[in-house]
């Protein structure tokens, strides 16, 4: 019985090419994804604040930054004491906070404001203006009754 030899065949030019270029597609092919994923569909992170709607004879609305929550600040007699129990509620984006602001604003509601993005969403909603906002160790608050 006789023994087949294997014979390797050199690849030709264009087989080479084919495979230089099937791993140029691949290559790209993650790179694109990686940009798009980083440059194209890129958001900046996103800022949350705590809204908690409390219905008494009128709402009460307490929003405050989410990183705020359950810390003090004081400047001699005045003391900003930013209670989990009192502002702690849903998680929201500023988009979706400053939604609340107006839809709470036409109930006559009342606001408890606290943190920088709380009240720049404020401003934005139009329910506060520059000359309302009050600071306390630099943190601005605002408190309105409509």
């Amino acid at each position: 019985m006789q023994k087949k030899q294997l014979h390797l065949v050199k690849p030709k030019k264009a087989s080479k090419t084919f495979f230089i270029i099937f791993l140029f597609f691949i290559f790209f092919n993650k790179t694109l994804k990686f940009f798009w994923k980083i440059f194209l569909n890129y958001k900046p992170h996103k800022i949350f604040m705590q809204i908690n709607i409390i219905n008494s004879c009128r709402y009460v609305v307490a929003i405050c930054d989410t990183n705020l929550l359950g810390k003090n600040f004081s400047e001699g007699q005045i003391q900003l004491d930013i209670k989990e129990s009192f502002y702690k509620g849903e998680e929201k984006s500023e988009k979706e906070t400053i939604e609340i602001i107006r839809d709470m604003a036409m109930e006559d509601a009342t606001f408890n404001i606290i943190g920088h993005e709380s009240v720049n969403a404020a401003l934005k909603a139009g329910l506060i203006l520059k000359e309302d906002i009050k600071k306390i160790e630099e943190i601005p608050f605002v408190m309105v009754l409509m």
